[in-house]
């Protein structure tokens, strides 16, 4: 087990301490060290973002390719504000102008390929058009509830 000397606020030795090697002796993970620098330098940016408005960005119009079960992931976002479209137009989305907090997922975004070959199930419905008749659907059943 290694030693370690003491030393007091002048620099004289005052003594010895003996480290564990339990602690001390350990193979270092470079996985969790990787995932503990990471998450520091995470969490010393200051997190005060300004995310660009769909009328902001360049580009847009006629979606390049079908999103589900492509394997090509979409941002949140763009969900939220298809559904934001459809219930409540002119509502604010208020998203990207609030600090990360503390433990806060940076990026996530589903992947369906796995799923698909898994299942075989490879669905063929686009997303706005399972919003509107998800959203009709709630509208009926809200009606019969009255």
């Amino acid at each position: 087990m290694p030693n370690l000397k003491i030393v007091d606020m002048t620099g004289k030795e005052v003594g010895t301490i003996e480290l564990s090697d339990a602690v001390f002796a350990a193979e270092p993970n470079q996985a969790v060290h990787h995932a503990a620098v990471r998450s520091y330098l995470l969490n010393q940016r200051q997190g005060t973002q300004s995310t660009k408005t769909r009328s902001e960005v360049s580009g847009g119009g006629k979606k390049p390719w079908r999103q589900k079960g492509s394997g090509r992931a979409r941002q949140l976002r763009e969900y939220i504000e298809i559904m934001r479209d459809k219930i409540a137009p002119h509502s604010a989305l208020g998203l990207g102008d609030i600090p990360y907090a503390e433990g806060q997922v940076m990026y996530l975004c589903a992947e369906t390929a796995e799923l698909c070959g898994d299942t075989g199930y490879v669905p063929d419905t686009p997303f706005e058009e399972g919003i509107d008749k998800t959203i009709e659907w709630y509208k009926q059943e809200r009606k019969k509830a009255k």
